[in-house]
């Protein structure tokens, strides 16, 4: 996917990498990828591909394996399915939370994954790692590899992407999707997302579209695409915000920093979540009841079809709607 061009004053704005900066991170991002094969004893040798979807499908089948049969031996399982790269994989733990480049290598290997990054990631700015630098959007999704892996050795942290909670045309102008998260001083998601019930049923009550997604920690994501927000799109977020407080009994608990910084980032949908390892994916409104994060451990991923998109129709009413909430 080619870059589009910018406005030069945005551009001055941001940590943003020319064509020359992209490549260069690249070309370091492989050669990464490089020696990681190397130090397993495989040659790429043109069949880059091949090996991740190989390694993908023999992590995915271990991990079935493994729940079954938990003394499952990993070289030995390879060997048995024929697999001629045992080594690659001789060091993986699945017992632990421990960072494993081997399953971020699995998972971000995925084309189904990489595809959904790549359309989730089109207008807005995506950031490899904390104070480092931006990219608009990614190029192919071929590059989401190698990236993740150059996040992996610069932040020693599970490969993620954050991308702007704003969407940008190619003047540089924005319009933002409003955020809802309910970010308690916890690790038990239940109560994180017992808090964000209330949020749900208002929205639901108010007839305004919304999706809901896994941070990967312990809270969900609300996402009002900014679709949905009527005339002067911007507007309505402090609007929204104050409505949205006044109904909640522990407001305190609302995270703030989505109105206060409209270019304040948000994990992909589908990105690794850098401290826990799960993913950051999207849950369904008739599921939110039924969630438990085991269902975004990198092995049981499933994409959800259609989650994003809000037919016009329906935009049209949340516009009305919004007008009667915020005024």
């Amino acid at each position: 996917m080619a870059r589009r061009r910018r406005s030069r004053k945005y551009l001055k704005l941001t940590n943003v990498l020319s064509d020359t900066e992209y490549e260069s991170v690249l070309d370091q991002a492989n050669e990464y990828l490089q020696s990681y094969l190397r130090r397993w004893q495989v040659e790429p040798d043109g069949r880059q591909t091949e090996l991740m979807e190989w390694l993908m499908e023999l992590v995915c089948l271990y991990q079935k394996e493994h729940q079954q049969h938990p003394r499952t031996d990993l070289p030995e399982f390879a060997r048995f399915h024929g697999a001629p790269y045992d080594r690659l994989l001789a060091h993986v733990d699945l017992s632990t939370n421990e960072i494993d480049s081997g399953i971020s290598l699995a998972y971000y290997s995925r084309p189904d994954i990489q595809k959904e990054l790549a359309r989730h990631a089109e207008e807005r700015q995506i950031l490899l790692h904390y104070n480092g630098p931006y990219l608009w959007g990614f190029r192919t999704q071929n590059d989401i590899v190698p990236l993740a892996f150059w996040i992996l050795h610069r932040t020693g942290r599970w490969p993620s992407f954050h991308a702007s909670v704003a969407r940008y045309d190619e003047l540089g102008q924005s319009r933002h999707d409003v955020i809802f998260e309910i970010d308690h001083e916890t690790e038990d998601w239940r109560v994180c997302f017992n808090l964000t019930r209330p949020v749900i049923r208002l929205l639901r009550r108010e007839g305004i579209p919304f999706r809901i997604k896994f941070s990967g920690n312990a809270s969900a994501h609300i996402i009002i695409p900014a679709e949905v927000l009527p005339g002067e799109r911007n507007g309505y977020h402090a609007g929204l915000y104050s409505f949205v407080r006044a109904h909640l009994k522990q407001s305190e608990s609302l995270d703030m920093t989505f109105q206060e910084d409209p270019h304040h980032l948000l994990r992909l949908p589908y990105a690794l979540n850098e401290f826990t390892g799960l993913a950051s994916i999207p849950i369904p409104e008739e599921a939110f009841d039924s969630f438990s994060p085991a269902q975004a451990r990198p092995d049981r991923v499933e994409i959800t079809p259609n989650w994003w998109p809000i037919p016009p129709e329906v935009c049209r009413e949340g516009q009305e709607a919004l007008k009667e909430v915020v005024g």
